[in-house]
């Protein structure tokens, strides 16, 4: 937007002077300054079932390019009023907004810099039409175009993808009724939701046992056979199973994948571990003393032995290397 050339208060020109360290435009008679500001704009992310609502916009400055439902924040209404307006006007539907999903800043729009707020919508009624910017169309999680409107959108976008994907999970099919599940805002984030008896699915974390043996000033590592982590080396642990204890879980693992059978001595630590996309989850560590079996190697192992501080093999996991830190760190203290 180019800088105003009057003063809108009694249309005097404007002078350049600076002020708090910049150059601005003020008016030598009534002593107005202009203060650049980014505009303010909202977008809403209408989603059903595993769909999101898009536009591709009919007009410049991204004609062609596909994008929420979206406009600039007019004086006398709220972001979230002007978000339900604006995907009123653009494609027919009326929609209830829901939390805010994020704030984007964005320099690429030649209207001028803004920010981009963001919110998840409801779909109550109306029927789908060709509005004056374009052509509205349900589009699925996976197939998102690749050519999508900047302005923030195209960043808004994958990140509800990304955040779809996390929150939802394999759960395509309700697990009370076996109705198809919706993605909607339940607590605070997508969740997949089944829009016949309203079961919400809660994604859960994963839990993981393991246990610390040592013998003479070292500790017991395996390495792995699989991936993630194939090739490298680390503490004996595994999944907990929904009906078992994640102690026990701790005791069942060193065993089939060392040979060896342990007595559990007290807690190590807890350490967290994995992403969005690969799932998150916890380790929990005992410290354990041998009382029976024979060291070998099983389960998803080839090698398995008692390794010295100063001469750890390579690790796998961030949450095992985070753990022998701890250990390390113990023994110099």
């Amino acid at each position: 937007m180019p800088l105003p050339r009057f003063c809108p208060q009694c249309a005097t020109p404007l002078e350049t002077r600076h002020q708090d360290g910049r150059a601005r435009p003020v008016c030598p008679a009534c002593g107005w300054v202009y203060y650049a500001q980014r505009k303010v704009c909202v977008g809403a992310v209408v989603v059903q079932s595993d769909e999101v609502l898009l536009l591709r916009r009919a007009h410049a400055p991204y004609a062609s390019a596909w994008g929420l439902p979206a406009g600039y924040v007019e004086i006398d209404e709220t972001p979230a009023e002007a978000a339900v307006r604006e995907t009123r006007e653009e494609t027919g539907l009326a929609v209830a907004v829901g939390p805010l999903l994020g704030v984007y800043p964005f320099d690429d729009d030649p209207r001028g810099a803004g920010l981009l707020l963001v919110y998840l919508a409801r779909l109550i009624s109306g029927d789908l039409r060709m509005g004056d910017e374009g052509e509205a169309r349900w589009t699925p999680l996976d197939a998102l175009p690749a050519n999508l409107v900047g302005a923030g959108q195209s960043d808004a976008l994958r990140a509800w993808q990304q955040a779809a994907r996390a929150g939802g999970g394999d759960v395509r099919s309700c697990a009370r009724c076996g109705t198809p599940t919706e993605m909607l805002e339940r607590y605070g984030r997508l969740r997949p939701v089944c829009p016949a008896c309203g079961l919400v699915h809660f994604r859960e974390p994963k839990t993981t046992g393991g246990v610390i043996v040592e013998d003479n000033g070292r500790i017991l590592l395996a390495r792995r056979t699989q991936n993630p982590g194939r090739g490298l080396w680390y503490i004996p642990s595994g999944y907990a199973d929904w009906d078992e204890r994640v102690d026990d879980a701790a005791v069942r693992e060193l065993a089939e994948e060392t040979g060896l059978e342990v007595e559990l001595t007290g807690l190590f630590g807890v350490f967290p571990f994995g992403d969005a996309q690969t799932g998150c989850g916890t380790m929990v560590l005992y410290r354990g003393r041998v009382v029976g079996g024979g060291l070998v190697a099983g389960d998803d192992t080839d090698e398995v032995g008692f390794f010295a501080p100063d001469a750890l093999p390579p690790i796998a996991f961030d949450s095992n290397q985070a753990a022998l830190a701890q250990w390390l760190k113990e023994r110099r203290d």
